[in-house]
């Protein structure tokens, strides 16, 4: 049953949930504390969630679709192939609440959910960018004689190479490393020189891993 809000029992638990992992921690987080802050019976939460961890692994299952959500909104667009490139790849960026859960993610304790956040992504994500190239293949824009796989190796490297939690580095070195994946996306789909890149200077910006 939905609340007046129009949110089920389910998305209720799943936001004040979030919100208690970001403020409290995931370790100093109880579930008596989002029964507290839901108003939810004991019951009805173990209805739909077996643990805390579960809890856990369905806001990070969560997350992961809504990213994968705003990257099929601009897959859709009709934009030249670079733009939407670049644009898909960015749409990984976690804002909000979720974004300091992230970088809750990278303490000991908490390093199972950092790889599944990962993990989920890019599997959520890769067939969206797979059909981009696809589409980049079909227009001559580019070249890849298998699509999906290699927007698994670059959307791999692109979460994990600058993210700190795995190679620790600078905020200008985790850039560079960055900068350096989208001169390998060009090599690997054989565009140009600065056919991604160019866009990545001229905002004067390295799009930062939202994962870091």
């Amino acid at each position: 049953m939905a609340s007046p809000s129009g949110k089920s029992k389910k998305e209720q638990i799943l936001d004040a949930a979030l919100e208690l992992f970001v403020t409290k921690g995931f370790q100093e987080a109880t579930i008596e504390d989002i029964l507290a802050a839901t108003g939810i019976a004991r019951g009805t939460l173990y209805y739909h969630f077996h643990s805390k961890t579960d809890i856990m692994m369905q806001i990070i299952d969560r997350t992961a679709g809504e990213i994968a959500h705003q990257a099929q909104l601009v897959a859709n667009e009709v934009i030249d192939f670079p733009m939407k490139f670049l644009r898909v790849v960015q749409a990984a960026q976690v804002s909000g609440p979720a974004r300091s859960l992230v970088s809750d993610m990278h303490e000991a304790p908490n390093a199972e959910f950092h790889i599944q956040s990962v993990t989920k992504t890019v599997e959520k994500l890769a067939p969206i960018l797979g059909d981009v190239i696809a589409e980049g293949v079909t227009a001559g824009s580019c070249s890849s004689p298998q699509p999906l796989r290699d927007a698994e190796i670059l959307l791999t490297a692109g979460f994990i190479l600058p993210d700190h939690g795995f190679f620790p580095a600078s905020v200008e070195l985790s850039s560079a490393r960055l900068m350096g994946l989208f001169v390998a996306a060009e090599r690997l789909l054989q565009l140009s020189s600065g056919t991604l890149t160019a866009f990545l200077v001229k905002d004067d910006h390295v799009a930062t891993n939202s994962h870091r």
